[in-house]
């Protein structure tokens, strides 16, 4: 992912102001913030209350938005310490190859849901 100037800009400002070790910690609580969100959200979505059920998702916009803006400050610590274009290249080839697993157990999935819909229908 590209940052903007100003995105950049913003993220190694906060560096110099917090540190390093501050601003990763930062991330950590902005991360378990989005969980607590996302665990609500699961609670609530048992209710009947649908303005709480919007209020929730707000929430986790909220803190979706709060992570993107920390990881991209994450992202210019080690482009910093590892180099930028290093750095970039071994997180998307991290990414990649997550993604290739992940594709692969889906089509797993799939393939197995289909047998157990076949094999129900065989059992009718």
């Amino acid at each position: 992912m590209t940052l903007t100037r100003g995105e950049e800009s913003d993220a190694l400002m906060a560096l110099r102001l917090y540190g390093k070790d501050a601003q990763m910690i930062v991330c950590m609580e902005e991360l378990a913030e989005l969980v607590q969100a996302l665990a609500k959200e699961m609670r609530a979505s048992r209710r009947s209350d649908r303005s709480r059920h919007i209020e929730d998702i707000e929430h986790i916009a909220e803190e979706m938005a709060d992570v993107e803006i920390i990881t991209n400050q994450i992202r210019c610590i080690f482009d910093v310490e590892f180099g930028e274009e290093r750095f970039h290249a071994l997180v998307r080839d991290k990414k990649e190859a997550k993604l290739r697993r992940f594709r692969r157990r889906l089509d797993a999935a799939e393939l197995r849901r289909a047998q157990n819909v076949r094999e129900g229908d065989a059992c009718s």
